[in-house]
């Protein structure tokens, strides 16, 4: 195995500003970059009554390349009886669970009908999960069913680790609300908050203040690297304000695994306060520490991040980051989330009042799960 030793590598004057990332210890937020590389990834739902015919919108992410779009419940079936279209309480809104998928391609604006998909699995019920997913089945052809034409290779969202969410987290809602028009909207807010679900798990719901609208349901919630962290489902409203109220990833049933196994991310329950999770099969965290050159001591709130392969660390954006780590007191850090193996990473740790570090790590496909690395030292400025 080569690995480039972070110690080994040159120390550059370059400034932290130089690397577009905020100080440790700053808000960040979502970049335009992240925003996007995620539109693609986002799609308009045209919901389809028991005659086939489009009746009501909704939105949806792509998080397989092989075609399982993640929604919300309520996007597919009836959350309540509608006496006026003979839908009763649960009732699919298409006898087979079938929609039309609408695509963001790059030279039109609105969405462009491309697949249907069929609802493969859900969770229904709003404040209980309101959580589904569906599998692209076949081609749309002008209003027809045609069978897809070669191997589906879909831009994808990956799934992040929604129990790392914190209050105060900056997040971006994307779908189709009504309000918006036909093309995709775009909404930023912060976590507020979070609930438990009917069955008395925590933190199942992340509150958000983003004033999403109806259309945005079933859409992605995302942090600032670009993951999912929830999908929308419903919001309360009172005198201009609203909350959001919205599933989170890590409650993805353990059920729908079979479903999502070429999805980038974790599925499963929430690990909670304490370690990060265990790696994916085939993937690494890094940890270490890092230390000041002069006196040794671990550096405190020091910062690493790794970046896509390819990209120079002094021109590199937050949309870039693939993992990160923050070290605590003692200047240990952990990297989440695990980073698939066999490729290398661009890397820049910075703490303030220090010189940047900047270099690349080679991760493996022989690495364990988690990598020991050297220790970091770091010159102040």
């Amino acid at each position: 195995m080569r690995r480039v030793p972070i110690l080994a590598i040159a120390v550059m004057a370059t400034a932290a500003a130089a690397l577009n990332l905020a100080p440790a210890g700053a808000q960040a937020d979502v970049s335009p970059d992240v925003i996007e590389r995620t539109i693609p990834a986002t799609v308009k739902i045209w919901i389809l009554n028991r005659k086939g015919e489009p009746g009501g919108g909704c939105s949806g992410s792509i998080v397989t390349r092989s075609g399982v779009i993640l929604t919300a419940s309520h996007c597919v079936r009836a959350p309540q009886a509608d006496e006026k279209a003979g839908y009763k309480k649960g009732d699919l809104f298409h006898p087979e669970g079938l929609m039309v998928i609408g695509l963001n391609l790059p030279n039109s604006d609105l969405p462009v009908p491309s697949y249907f998909a069929k609802l493969i699995v859900d969770v229904p019920g709003l404040g209980v999960l309101d959580l589904a997913a569906a599998q692209i089945v076949a081609s749309f052809d002008r209003g027809q069913m045609r069978p897809i034409s070669g191997r589906l290779n879909l831009p994808v969202l990956r799934i992040g680790d929604s129990g790392r969410v914190r209050i105060g987290d900056r997040v971006a809602i994307f779908g189709f609300p009504g309000i918006g028009g036909a093309t995709i909207t775009v909404v930023k807010g912060n976590v507020v908050g979070f609930l438990p679900d009917a069955r008395g798990r925590s933190r199942v719901f992340l509150k958000d203040d983003s004033m999403a609208s109806p259309g945005h349901s079933g859409g992605p919630i995302i942090n600032t690297a670009g993951e999912q962290i929830a999908v929308v489902s419903f919001g309360r409203s009172t005198e201009g304000a609203q909350i959001g109220f919205n599933p989170m990833t890590n409650f993805i049933p353990q059920a729908w695994k079979p479903h999502l196994q070429d999805a980038a991310g974790p599925a499963g329950p929430a690990p909670g306060p304490g370690p990060a999770p265990a790696p994916a099969a085939g993937r690494s965290i890094l940890t270490g520490v890092i230390r000041d050159a002069a006196t040794g001591q671990g550096i405190p709130n020091a910062a690493m991040f790794l970046f896509r392969p390819g990209i120079n660390p002094r021109q590199a954006t937050r949309g870039d980051i693939v993992a990160s780590g923050t070290t605590d007191n003692a200047g240990r850090y952990r990297t989440n989330p695990p980073l698939p193996r066999g490729q290398t990473y661009p890397v820049a740790v910075i703490a303030e009042g220090y010189e940047l570090v900047a270099g690349d790590v080679e991760v493996s496909p022989r690495d364990p799960d988690v990598i020991q690395m050297r220790e970091v030292r770091l010159r102040r400025r």
